[in-house]
Parts: C-alpha cells; structure tokens; sequence
C-alpha cells in the first residue's frame, strides 16, 4: 500500500495541530475512495521547552510520529530529523500553518506518474503564482532559478518520491531558515532528477509557509479547493 509521509516543523504551535490533523484526515478519505492510500504525519518539536499538544481522539485514520529536537535548529534540520524518521515513500514537506483541500493527495498522487516530484499551481495574495504556460515551465528550468530566486513558493507544492531526495541535501544542513528548499530543488536539478508541472491548471489552495513568508492560495479549474 502507497504511503506518504508528511513532515510538518512545529514552533509554538501547537494552535496548528489540530487544523492539520482534520485537513489531513479529509485527504485520507478523499484518496482512499479512489485507492488505499496510507498517510502518517511527523510532527518534530523545534521549540522543546513547549510540548506539544496532541489528542488520539483526534485520529481516525492516519498515524503520527513525534521528534523532539534537542534545542531549536532551524526549519532544515527539522524537516531532515522528519525525513529520516517517517516512513512514507513519497514525501510532503508543510510548515505548521499551511493548508492544503481534501482533494490534494489525490491529485498529487496521481498527477506525479513515475517522476521523482510534482510541483501544482498555488495563488499568492489571491493571484495565480503561474499565470501562464510559460511561467507555469519556468519552475522546471534550472536557468530560472540559478541567480538565486525560487520560482516554488513553498515545499508544500511539491509531493516528492523518496528516493529522488538527494543525500546532500540531507547531509548538509543550512542555517538560514528558508534556504533549504531552494537548495533542495537546485540539486534535483543538477542531479536530472525527474521533476513534472501539473499542467492541467491549479491544484489547490494553502497558505503560505509563515508569516515571513509570502502566503498563496490556489484553486482547481472547477472552482473548488484541489490540492494545495
């Protein structure tokens, strides 16, 4: 049975919880109408002097693993401590206030074929991150993203395969919260790793990946929330 493993850095947030659990659990069902699909959530603690508050009764079909940091690292080492614990063969880096539909993992999931990562459309303040064809691609050109500008908003457009995580990227650790993800895509890039576009328009909604971060919102051609 397919599993996917979503990796969520928490810091005093334990507000989020329980919005992730319910969003997450309304993907499992969407999903497994269609296939059994399993779904686990790896909450790692970056802020340690909080514990982090979460009920069994809010559970009805999805797993959870907790990591605790030893002090506060940083949103890469939070999201590798995840990586390495979870179980999952493809994987969904969220921040604690991101949102994705009910419909997310099944679009995603189906969408991403045998490619090693999926990225989907998304607004940003209400207006499509890729408003075209032409900048929808851009987001798979890696002459696009060499001067240093990141044409992906957030981790959580991208469900990525396991296996096409590059090891460096795990082994090198940056100190400079929002970097990560950035290099995470250079070196799918520089090592041909498959990377594939949702072409057939938005897939969703979310907000974006904190407040220091631009938030995006994006909608299934039908209208109705999709995948992030």
């Amino acid at each position: 049975m397919e599993k996917v493993s979503v990796v969520i850095p928490i810091y005093k947030g334990n507000q989020y919880i329980p919005s992730i659990i319910s969003m997450l659990e309304n993907n499992w069902e969407t999903v497994n109408d269609i296939k059994p699909v399993k779904i686990e959530i790896v909450f790692v603690n970056d802020y340690p002097y909080e514990n982090l508050v979460i009920e069994k009764e809010w559970f009805k079909h999805i797993s959870w693993i907790e990591v605790v940091n030893k002090k506060n690292q940083g949103i890469h080492f939070s999201r590798v401590q995840g990586l390495l614990k979870s179980t999952g063969e493809y994987i969904l880096f969220l921040d604690q206030d991101d949102e994705i539909s009910s419909i997310y993992m099944k679009e995603q999931l189906s969408a991403l074929g045998d490619s090693d990562a999926i990225i989907c459309n998304g607004k940003n303040a209400s207006k499509l991150i890729y408003e075209n064809p032409i900048e929808l691609n851009k987001a798979i050109n890696l002459k696009e993203y060499t001067p240093g500008y990141n044409r992906i908003i957030s981790p959580g457009q991208v469900l990525l395969r396991r296996s096409g995580i590059p090891q460096e990227w795990i082994e090198n650790i940056l100190t400079r919260n929002g970097a990560d993800d950035l290099f995470l895509w250079m070196l799918m890039f520089y090592k041909k790793q498959k990377i594939g576009i949702k072409k057939n328009g938005p897939a969703g909604r979310g907000t974006g990946c904190s407040s220091r971060r631009p938030t995006f919102r994006s909608q299934h051609p039908c209208n109705k929330p999709c995948a992030l």
